[in-house]
């Protein structure tokens, strides 16, 4: 059953209540082949543009409007921000505490 937090209530009221059930939220249904077939195009686009995959990503991410939010951190906390969001766009750097740090735009999952 797909639907609402309403429909999906009232068809488990309908239910038989000695099962147990399962609820979680619709994920995408982007296949891997579709993927894989997505990162192809953005490789094509970067290269052409002389820019890295990431950087075309994001900006395809921009103009999607996708939810992002920025963060200020170590410079060497890319690596590890790059495996937590699904997009990472470096900003600029600025000294806090008299230590040199990176601002970056990370796009949320």
């Amino acid at each position: 059953m797909i639907g609402t937090i309403k429909q999906v209530m009232a068809w488990l009221l309908k239910q038989d209540d000695k099962k147990l059930y399962e609820v979680k939220e619709k994920k995408s249904s982007r296949s891997l082949q579709q993927n894989k077939l997505l990162w192809k195009l953005i490789d094509k686009i970067a290269k052409n543009q002389k820019q890295d995959d990431m950087e075309v990503y994001c900006a395809l991410l921009e103009r999607a409007n996708a939810l992002s939010d920025y963060i200020i951190t170590a410079t060497e906390m890319e690596d590890a921000l790059r495996k937590t969001f699904r997009g990472v766009k470096f900003m600029r750097k600025q000294v806090v505490n008299n230590k040199e740090c990176n601002i970056y735009k990370v796009y949320l999952r």
